[in-house]
């Protein structure tokens, strides 16, 4: 196990990370017509994966390439920049 300071490192930047994103996301909700109460239910239905995939971790606790974090980590940084470049670049090059 980590050291208790790097936890609670950790914790923080993942609550920096999360509360900005899911406002965001609630955001974007609102603006497509969703009402406010089921804005924030499918918000918070889509951040159960978080809490589901931290206490996944916490109970698997064995060595990380065998469980296929390696795999999974290159995975989504490639997911990351396919929407970079597929989503969020093309929109930087159209006129206002």
């Amino acid at each position: 196990m980590a050291e208790y300071r790097t936890g609670i490192v950790t914790a923080l930047a993942i609550i920096a990370h999360e509360i900005p994103q899911e406002v965001a996301i609630s955001f974007i909700l609102l603006h497509f017509g969703f009402s406010k109460a089921r804005a924030v239910r499918l918000n918070l239905i889509s951040s159960l994966a978080t809490l589901l995939g931290g206490l996944l971790a916490l109970f698997r606790r064995c060595a990380p390439c065998r469980t296929g974090v390696p795999t999974l980590l290159g995975l989504a940084a490639a997911s990351m920049i396919y929407v970079s470049v597929a989503d969020l670049i093309p929109g930087l090059h159209r006129p206002p």
